[in-house]
């Protein structure tokens, strides 16, 4: 009952803290259940086996007190690590939109490591309604579907609407929001995560075959994985003169000047290169060095 009352009042992150509580207050019963069902045995088998019924019970609930705490303990580090894991420690999801101001929130009551509820909200980033259908990727920055979806709504991380195509239908969409987790009672997006995604998609998608000597020295070609590198590179704006900009259709440009040859034996020139973030993609973009240089990205509109 001990570790049933500790549980009640500590349902928080902290979960796991109990278990040496749990654990003791299991020993103690079992010891004391075994002395007493003994006892009780070599005197009345009557009352012995009320006292056996009574031991049975006691430890099946504190059995199942340990398995909730489990539970609790790897549901809340789940949603630390976990992709739009908010919904594993937060409640009351909504969005809405402010007018005037092209911004979209979503808003939600999170459990911070203290086990309180706190109340947050957090912009919603790269999602777009692309003729009909909705899609997401961080990075793009700007959310736009706002404007032309309707019956909007949220529900354990999956934002649900009917947005209006180029023929003025509306069509279904359901997409499940990307890498929101709940940081300590505060909606936070996981950005190094979506880049890290992003950049590996691009390292083993169509730009490599396509675009891969471009970044090639006098010696050596690029890998997938060197790809990948630049990329993380580009977007992390670790890259010399790296700037970016929304474009098109939820879409989003990177430019930034790198060197093959701090990624790969042999010499080489500098590269200016344009990354382009289109979640429409199922490479999620692509990477390359265009011939006029920055010209190329200051063109993109």
């Amino acid at each position: 009952m001990q570790a049933f009352l500790l549980l009640q009042s500590n349902i928080n992150g902290t979960a796991e803290l109990l278990l040496p509580s749990v654990c003791a207050a299991i020993r103690k019963a079992l010891v004391a259940g075994l002395s007493i069902n003994q006892s009780k045995y070599n005197h009345k088998k009557t009352r012995s086996k009320k006292m056996r019924r009574k031991f049975l019970n006691l430890t099946s609930i504190l059995g199942s007190v340990v398995i909730s705490v489990l539970s609790l303990t790897i549901a809340y580090k789940y949603a630390q690590a976990g992709s739009s894991s908010y919904p594993k420690t937060c409640r009351n999801e909504r969005i809405f939109y402010i007018n005037g101001t092209n911004t979209t929130k979503l808003s939600a009551v999170c459990i911070n490591v203290k086990g309180l509820p706190f109340a947050s909200e957090i912009d919603l980033l790269g999602i777009t309604n692309k003729n009909g259908k909705l899609i997401q990727n961080p990075l793009v920055g700007t959310t736009s579907f706002f404007t032309n979806c309707t019956a909007i709504n949220v529900n354990y991380g999956v934002l649900s609407a009917y947005c209006k195509n180029l023929n003025g239908k509306y069509l279904s969409n359901a997409i499940r929001l990307e890498e929101i987790s709940n940081y300590d009672g505060h909606l936070h997006y996981e950005i190094n995560k979506v880049i890290d995604e992003t950049a590996d998609k691009i390292g083993h998608g169509h730009a490599y075959p396509k675009h891969g000597n471009e970044f090639a020295t006098l010696s050596h070609s690029p890998t997938q994985g060197v790809m990948t590198k630049i990329a993380k590179d580009i977007l992390n704006s670790n890259a010399t003169n790296a700037q970016s900009k929304p474009f098109g259709q939820g879409k989003r440009a990177f430019w930034g000047v790198i060197n093959p040859s701090h990624y790969l034996p042999g010499t080489s020139s500098n590269k200016g290169t344009v990354f382009i973030v289109d979640p429409a993609n199922s490479d999620a973009g692509t990477m390359f060095v265009p011939s006029n240089g920055l010209q190329y990205y200051n063109n993109l509109r």
